[in-house]
């Protein structure tokens, strides 16, 4: 173990280790993965790379980097590293834990920088890392070489291996690939990245507070706890801003804010440079907190607040809004939250529009049976889910292959999208078909989220009638990616989606 473990370096070592080597008239080879299975591919890559140097190294891709679908990688970094410092034809294994390995090549200086013979063609890499890989090479001396030889895929191999303990899983797979290639999929996701949705709802902050667990109190029957620390994530219409931007760069979010939130300012600033943000500043609107505190230790949600006043925004601001509505978009994705933003006026006058209409009504903790769907007599797509129709009917069994097609004929929707949690999710169609899509990860972190960004990628897919399969594989694939950490960080951009199909169809 003590070998295996001093094989394993630091980033801030290579240089120092570099310098060594060439002093000793060493060459490097360096080669860089996920290597979440290490396969005959990959042994053979191995060889054929040492073969061209003296010393060969290794760089891994960090966690949170990796980037090849939901619950993925199967084994954390320090797992991966540790397995390929035990092979003995490696030399020295390294953490990359950025997105490319540049930061590698800057440091260790190799000679040669070897990659499998699936990427000698630089243009079809459409992440760009590849060449910005070879230009770091290149600058430090060194030269690109490809190894050719036998390939095969960890990520194939892992889709067998779940399939084998998942039938569900396996059957939705084959149908998915009996029915579709990947091009196809993309070419609706092309499609989407054409139009120009207007984006509505609420402005919330997600605040997460760690605490640590103290005793009990000593005058109260209460559990006392410390606060460790706190961070603010953006929540509400925000986060489905973000889902719709990376799909539809002419995306435009049409909100409201008050006056001096700073953190809602920045995260709106930030926004800006990936759509066209149009928020509307009322002096007298209270900032909506949803504060969720966390055992520090187990991660488990203790208890909630909410900070919010649900009154409707002024009539001068609906009218802004109602201006900006007429003038922009080809769509609308309305979000909600039933804490104030849509008046019964506003909403009337809305629905008179003829873009095409995405619709999600939330119940949650500050609207519990005031905000159903039934305020809105018409959409063309609507997100629903499960526990909250069950709440709306007053019943535990329901029959959703029957209740969401009535909604829909009643509503005029051509597709809808109800989300059962751990259960994955159903697409309906007019026409009466649709597809179950399961949950396609087990990781989860939070939740909270995943429903917002099934709604925003069914919403633009729905938007240009994409078949339910795809409509379901793809907000499956958000949503899995949007569960695994703790509030909203990061949203899945087209080529982000096409790897992750890719993975899933292999």
């Amino acid at each position: 173990m003590d070998d295996v473990l001093r094989k394993i370096v630091n980033l801030q070592d290579l240089t120092r280790i570099s310098n060594e080597l060439k002093t000793r008239k060493k060459k490097i080879v360096l080669c860089h993965g996920v290597f979440d299975i290490v396969h005959a591919g990959h042994l053979e890559y191995f060889r054929i790379a040492r073969a061209h140097g003296d010393t060969l190294f290794v760089s891994v891709t960090a966690d949170r980097y990796v980037n090849k679908g939901p619950n993925r990688p199967l084994f954390s970094q320090e797992k991966r590293m540790h397995f390929l410092a035990s092979l003995q034809i490696i030399d020295c294994v390294v953490l990359s834990d950025s997105p490319s390995s540049e930061s590698v090549i800057r440091s260790l200086k190799p000679d040669f920088y070897a990659k499998g013979e699936e990427y000698r063609n630089l243009d079809a890499d459409k992440t760009g890392k590849i060449q910005v890989e070879k230009k770091a090479v290149e600058e430090c001396g060194g030269s690109i070489i490809f190894t050719g030889g036998f390939t095969s895929s960890s990520t194939k191999i892992i889709n067998t291996l779940s399939s084998q303990h998942d039938p569900v899983l396996w059957n939705w797979r084959k149908t998915l690939r009996d029915k579709f290639n990947i091009d196809e999929i993309i070419m609706w996701l092309n499609k989407v990245e054409k139009r120009q949705p207007i984006v509505m709802g609420e402005t919330i902050v997600d605040r997460y507070t760690y605490c640590r667990p103290l005793s009990k109190s000593s005058k109260d029957p209460l559990l006392a706890f410390e606060i460790v620390e706190s961070m603010n994530f953006p929540g509400g219409i925000l986060p489905i801003a973000d889902h719709c931007s990376q799909l539809s760069p002419n995306t435009t979010l049409l909100t409201a804010r008050n006056e001096s939130d700073l953190f809602v300012i920045e995260q709106l600033e930030q926004l800006s440079k990936k759509c066209t943000v149009k928020s509307l500043v009322d002096k007298d609107i209270t900032t909506i907190i949803k504060h969720r505190f966390l055992d520090r230790g187990t991660k488990s949600k203790l208890f909630e607040t909410y900070d919010f006043d649900p009154r409707n925004l002024t009539e001068e601001i609906y009218g802004e809004m109602q201006q900006i509505i007429s003038n922009v978009g080809d769509s609308i994705i309305i979000a909600d939250y039933g804490h104030g933003f849509f008046s019964e006026d506003f909403i009337k006058n809305l629905l008179e529009t003829e873009k095409f209409i995405s619709l999600n009504v939330q119940t949650n903790a500050g609207n519990r049976g005031f905000n159903h769907i039934s305020k809105y007599p018409r959409a063309d797509f609507i997100s629903l889910n499960g526990g909250e129709l069950e709440l709306q009917f007053r019943s535990r069994s329901l029959d959703y292959y029957e209740v969401v097609p009535d909604i829909m004929q009643n509503m005029g929707a051509r597709k809808a999208i109800l989300t059962l949690g751990e259960n994955g999710l159903l697409v309906f169609d007019v026409d009466g078909s649709v597809h179950s899509t399961p949950a396609l990860t087990s990781r989860v972190v939070d939740r909270v989220g995943a429903g917002d960004a099934v709604f925003a990628s069914a919403a633009l897919l729905a938007s240009v009638d994409t078949p339910i399969e795809i409509i379901g594989l793809v907000s499956g694939v958000c949503a899995a990616h949007e569960v695994q950490s703790l509030g909203h960080h990061t949203s899945l951009t087209i080529t982000d989606l096409e790897r992750h199909v890719r993975s899933i169809l292999l």
